[in-house]
């Protein structure tokens, strides 16, 4: 009797494993066996915690370019508006991480919602109370960092990111003279860089001392120092501004950070990825 209950359970465990393996390489447009791996996985830790993923389809586009481009080893963090959340009374309560550093705020008052914008959606902040937090990775230059944003135009400031530690670090847009707005980064030194639009922007920052530079919808806007600070952890949608909190009202679809450099070829592919993902020109 006891046998037949442990070959019983044998059968079930095996027949959820390979059904989770066939699910991955259903949705996978890629042999590589390592892309079906990392999905599965991602899957798996998504299932296991009852959360729900808006587009598999968009986690297996990136990932198979990520590994056809070769820098799949070097994401240290990802995380996207498309792929896996768990929802509570109408917000996010938390928000999984390709690598595992999900991200989670504490209380409902804190935490941002998922909205729909058509066939993709963006994780919503309040701009009053919003924000994500998660402290157990580092990173050492050079580093890149990965942005996707919408800001709401009626704010002259808001906080895109910064290091969740004591290093300082941090991403935000503000409204120039001119009434534009423009891409401020704080790391040992202020630097602001014209070049953003209204509606969505995408933006990749590399730092890399003296041969730092940015990337704003595509173009190269900035080349030049940028400072020497780190991130040690990352908080989303809040930071310190002239001694006083700032709140992101606005949202974001992607976060990255990559420890290393794109070459050519993986930034134009990156860039179009999300071109097509988030309909821009």
């Amino acid at each position: 009797m006891i046998k037949t209950y442990i070959k019983f359970f044998i059968l079930i465990a095996i027949t959820i494993s390979f059904s989770q393996l066939s699910f991955a390489q259903n949705i996978s447009n890629s042999n590589n066996p390592e892309v079906i791996r990392e999905i599965n996985q991602y899957l798996k830790t998504v299932n296991l915690d009852k959360g729900s993923i808006s587009s598999k389809e968009n986690l297996n586009n990136f990932l198979a370019d990520a590994f056809k481009d070769g820098w799949n080893n070097e994401i240290q963090f990802w995380v996207s508006a498309q792929w896996g959340t768990i929802e509570y009374k109408g917000f996010v309560s938390k928000q999984f991480e390709l690598k595992g550093n999900h991200l989670t705020s504490i209380g409902n008052g804190n935490r941002p919602a998922k909205i729909s914008e058509g066939k993709y959606f963006g994780i919503n902040f309040d701009g009053d109370n919003d924000y994500w937090v998660n402290s157990s990775f580092k990173t050492v230059q050079p580093f890149s960092i990965f942005i996707v944003y919408k800001t709401d135009d009626t704010k002259t400031e808001s906080v895109l990111l910064e290091s969740a530690g004591a290093k300082v670090n941090q991403i935000r847009v503000e409204n120039g003279k001119d009434g534009k707005p423009e891409l401020v980064i704080e790391s040992a030194g202020t630097y602001r860089i014209p070049g953003l639009t209204n509606g969505i922007n995408y933006i990749l920052i590399e730092y890399n001392m003296k041969d730092s530079r940015v990337f704003i919808n595509e173009k190269l806007v900035y080349n030049n120092f940028i400072g020497l600070s780190d991130f040690d952890g990352i908080q989303i949608g809040k930071g310190t501004v002239n001694n006083k909190y700032n709140h992101l009202k606005g949202s974001i679809y992607e976060i990255g950070i990559i420890q290393n450099s794109l070459n050519e070829q993986a930034r134009n592919n990156l860039f179009n990825l999300m071109k097509k993902t988030y309909d821009l020109k």
